[in-house]
Formats: C-alpha cells, sequence, structure tokens
C-alpha cells in the first residue's frame, strides 16, 4: 500500500499527492479507501486549475479550513472582514472568475464541504452589488 497517488489532469499531466492530504475530499477518500492498489485518479480538470486544487489540499491538511458559524459570514459583504483564516481568503483573490467557476464546479463533484462553503462565501461577495453589465463583463456562460 502506497501513501502517494497521482492525480491527472484532462490535459495528460500526472501531480504526485499523499493520500492523507485527499481527507477533505469525501470522493477522493472513498477512492482511495476501496481500493489500495489504486495508482492514479483522472480528474476532468485543466492542469492549472488541478494545481490550485492541489495547493489547498496539501494547506488544508495541515492548517484545516475552519468555518464555524457560516451564518454570520453571509452578513459581511467584504470577504477580508470575515473570521476565515487569512490564507483561505487570499487563495481566491488572485484567479479570474472563470476559473474560479471551474473550480467550483470540481469541488461541488469531488465533494469538498468546507471549501465548497468558503467558495460560496466569496462567490457572493464577489457579485454583491454589480450590475449585470458588469457580471456579464467577467463571466460569459461557453466560456467555462
Amino acid at each position: 500500500m502506497s501513501d502517494t497517488i497521482f492525480l491527472k489532469s484532462n490535459e495528460n499531466k500526472y501531480f504526485k499527492v499523499n493520500k492523507k492530504n485527499l481527507t477533505c475530499s469525501t470522493y477522493l477518500e472513498t477512492l482511495c479507501d476501496i481500493d489500495d492498489n489504486v495508482n492514479f485518479i483522472f480528474i476532468n480538470i485543466d492542469t492549472d486549475t488541478l494545481k490550485h486544487l492541489i495547493k489547498f489540499f496539501n494547506y488544508n491538511n495541515k492548517n484545516p479550513l475552519k468555518i464555524d458559524n457560516l451564518n454570520s459570514y453571509k452578513l459581511h459583504y467584504n470577504i477580508k472582514k470575515c473570521k476565515i483564516q487569512k490564507w483561505y481568503i487570499f487563495y481566491f483573490l488572485n484567479i479570474d472568475m472563470v476559473k474560479y467557476l471551474k473550480l467550483l464546479n470540481i469541488v461541488m463533484f469531488l465533494n469538498i464541504p468546507n471549501l465548497y462553503e468558503l467558495m460560496c462565501i466569496y462567490l457572493s461577495h464577489s457579485i454583491y452589488g454589480k450590475n449585470q453589465e458588469d457580471l456579464n463583463e467577467n463571466i460569459t456562460v461557453n466560456s467555462i
């Protein structure tokens, strides 16, 4: 039994990941538990988005995301004022909206509850107060 596994992007790039870093994903943890001989798991996302997800896995294993009272975070319209660890807030600040929505889709599929909740909070903060034209400039359905 190996402690590592490879995650494969849809561009056929492989990334070695420690299995214990995948425990925040119910889906990936289950796949690893079903068969100890699994060498890799294909994740249908581009390499750049997969790298970003692995960055989360690695950091979260050592510094778990804490979202204790989610409803209080929804009241803040400036995500920097939320009482979430700063690394997780800055995790999203340099992601364009198209990449963000791709990441959100894969987070839902992989069943990563805490990251999904945080991404929903961030999304609501990023679109709050914007009109339809502003949103259309940043997001097109065909780009996702």
